[in-house]
């Protein structure tokens, strides 16, 4: 794992196909130091799987501010989509889109009407 800090962002990049427990627990620690005052970005290019530790970090840092993610593959970008999980990271396609902040990927749930 190889941590970047650009001006008032963080960068962690994943280094590994899936996160492991202890992967989780350095990124928890590190989101408790540096939460308050960056913005901090998973780059999750290569990751192929996250656990349910990593779905608990991330219901845990939405109450704070949202952790954010990008270069996500599209199995697990369903995965989140699936599970309804989607709303507790900002997603972003780049890392160029996280840095500038602009771009960011919003699901938004549509619903049939019926029609009288």
């Amino acid at each position: 794992m190889n941590i970047r800090d650009i001006e008032d962002a963080c960068i962690v990049d994943i280094a590994r196909n899936a996160l492991s427990q202890k992967d989780v627990c350095r990124i928890k620690t590190l989101y408790k130091k540096r939460s308050h005052n960056v913005r901090m970005g998973l780059d999750m290019r290569g990751v192929r799987c996250f656990d349910s530790d990593f779905y608990s970090f991330m219901k845990d840092s939405a109450l704070k501010s949202k952790l954010s993610l990008f270069n996500l593959e599209n199995e697990l970008f369903l995965q989140l989509f699936v599970s309804g999980s989607d709303s507790l990271v900002n997603l972003y396609l780049n890392e160029n889109d996280f840095l500038r902040d602009k771009r960011l990927i919003v699901n938004r749930r549509f619903r049939l009407l019926k029609t009288a």
